[in-house]
């Protein structure tokens, strides 16, 4: 008898451990993981890649101030191909919260 109660709470508290598991899996997951202590945002972006070939691609990458790079990708290297300056917002397109209003 006291075998059967000590394997119940054994199995009980695996049971637990796992479904806190589950659940912090399903947190991250869901949520995300916070990237940086600015509030979860790196200040990094990438807007786009293009594969070439099947070991090398293209990655055109914004960051905080709004400037973007192309880079280019391959196994041994990655390299800053250009830069472009940060682009004004065009006054002719309504930004997403200002069409929401």
């Amino acid at each position: 008898m006291d075998f059967a109660v000590q394997f119940l709470q054994m199995a009980a508290a695996l049971a637990l451990v796992v479904g806190l598991l589950l659940a912090l899996s399903y947190g991250l997951k869901r949520f995300g993981w916070p990237l940086s202590k600015n509030g979860g945002t790196s200040g990094l972006q990438i807007l786009e890649r293009r594969f070439l070939t099947n070991k090398h691609s293209l990655v055109l990458v914004r960051v905080g101030d709004g400037q973007r790079f192309l880079i280019g990708v391959s196994p041994n290297r990655m390299e800053v191909l250009a830069s472009f300056a940060p682009q004004p917002e065009d006054p002719g397109t309504l930004s997403a919260q200002e069409d929401m209003a």
